[in-house]
């Protein structure tokens, strides 16, 4: 089972040549950095006038849970019911449903810089 969310960008685009992105080796261009929980993700789009990159998300077929005490925990992985799947689902959608403004306070950072000059997706100035 998959969702498909989006998520605002961040990092920095160097330049645009032919719809081809290049991104600061420092600061390369990715999706905010939020924990999504036991999943796998991989992108199926980007937006670069909106922000934002939109991701493929699979839940994790195992967990990993905790069947001892507080005090002395023993860390135990199994298959994941199929309602433990929805719950993790649910999770990183209603996370992408979030405002990207919120989504970027709560990831501390700050949003997608495209450098001023590059040449855009369509040749225009941006």
């Amino acid at each position: 089972m998959a969702i498909v969310v989006t998520f605002p960008l961040v990092g920095t685009v160097n330049e645009i040549i032919d719809g081809c992105i290049s991104g600061d080796d420092s600061d390369p261009v990715r999706p905010v950095d939020l924990d999504l929980g036991p999943v796998s993700w991989k992108m199926v789009g980007i937006d670069l006038d909106a922000s934002t990159m939109t991701i493929e998300v699979v839940a994790s077929e195992t967990v990993t849970v905790n069947t001892g005490t507080e005090e002395n925990p023993v860390w135990e992985s199994r298959p994941a019911t199929q309602e433990e799947i929805i719950t993790i689902l649910n999770y990183v959608q209603e996370l992408a449903s979030q405002p990207a403004e919120t989504l970027l306070s709560m990831a501390n950072a700050k949003p997608l810089n495209i450098k001023p000059g590059k040449l855009g997706k369509l040749g225009k100035e941006i």
